[in-house]
């Protein structure tokens, strides 16, 4: 095991880079000095560069990835929602407390959403914006994101992107995204507290908010944000580059979650969805038999290790293991040899 006291395999936050945690001993500044305009300059280009989304404006909240969701889905109206998991279905509830126009369609939770459904989708209630959630972490499933863009594109439908614990760790295409939104603390592996969206020039959003009203910012930093955050997020976009960006981060998370996988499979545990629809990020199983939730995951933790519970149609039947952040192959070996023991 390595020097961290515990090993994060929840979703976010994560086990951080000395780096990031290292930038909390910059200098306190304010937030409307010259010094904070170049952090934040230096942060949005970072983030833009991770996809190169030179087409787009980039607008950081102080807030967790919901914070950024709600920021921009506020924004919009007349929206198909498409859904295939928890979290496809908290926007149609995001939707419902603004009173945003809307349709609904439900996928099957163990299933990838298909283009071609859709296509018919967008036919039959020919929406402004269509909006999916890219990975959804409440099964691991990694929706073909970039097909759907395609099939938005050729309909001439504006994407909106749930893209919260995806951007940084899976392929997106920007140039088929008009408006994706994540946070620092997930495959970028900052800290929690800052949410962005990235949106395409042009992009207009109405204003259903005082606090997350995205053009707000981009006029200037109308309220007080978490400073300290943006140099936690600005190591942690170092890191990134340094480590190989893209391709790099992609290359260790695959290693890791295909190590988890087939751990587990080996100790004869079942995985909730074919190999083929797992992101690379976070893999759900069911329990073993005969041991509940409250068990493996307290018995692990005196181990070390944080485990994550089942949501949605698993809340009772299955456990969820991310593997991002400051994470080792040996800790994933050590994290195997201790459920190996509980079994």
């Amino acid at each position: 095991m390595n020097k961290i006291s515990q090993i994060l395999l929840n979703p976010g936050p994560v086990n951080l880079h000395p780096n990031v945690r290292k930038a909390f001993q910059n200098p306190d500044i304010c937030h409307r000095e010259p010094e904070f305009m170049e952090l934040q300059r230096r942060v949005k280009t970072g983030l833009l560069d991770v996809y190169n989304a030179q087409d787009h404006k980039c607008t950081i909240i102080t807030g967790s990835g919901t914070a950024g969701i709600e920021a921009a889905l506020s924004g919009l109206d007349n929206i198909l929602i498409v859904s295939n998991g928890h979290y496809g279905d908290r926007l149609k509830d995001m939707c419902n407390y603004y009173e945003i126009t809307y349709h609904f369609e439900k996928e099957p939770w163990q299933e990838p959403l298909d283009p071609r459904k859709i296509d018919d989708y967008i036919a039959h209630y020919r929406p402004d914006f269509i909006a999916v959630v890219h990975h959804e972490t409440s099964s691991g499933m990694l929706n073909p994101i970039n097909k759907i863009g395609q099939v938005a594109h050729d309909s001439s439908i504006k994407l909106f992107v749930d893209a919260v614990a995806s951007f940084g760790g899976e392929n997106l295409d920007p140039y088929l995204i008009d408006i994706a939104v994540s946070s620092a603390n997930k495959c970028l592996e900052g800290v929690p507290g800052l949410a962005f969206v990235l949106y395409r020039n042009g992009i207009q959003f109405t204003t259903r908010s005082m606090y997350l009203d995205v053009s707000k910012y981009e006029e200037g930093i109308p309220f007080t944000p978490a400073v300290h955050t943006f140099y936690a997020l600005d190591a942690a976009l170092q890191v990134y580059s340094h480590e190989g960006g893209l391709k790099a981060r992609m290359n260790r998370y695959s290693k890791l979650s295909t190590q988890i996988r087939k751990g587990l499979k080996r100790l004869g545990i079942d995985l909730c969805l074919k190999d083929e629809y797992y992101s690379r990020i976070l893999t759900s199983a069911y329990l073993p038999e005969g041991i509940s939730y409250k068990v493996l995951h307290d018995e692990l933790k005196k181990k070390g290790y944080i485990i994550y519970a089942g949501q949605g149609p698993l809340e009772d039947k299955g456990f969820r293991l991310a593997n991002m952040g400051q994470i080792t192959n040996e800790d994933i070996e050590n994290l195997i040899e201790a459920i190996s023991g509980l079994l």
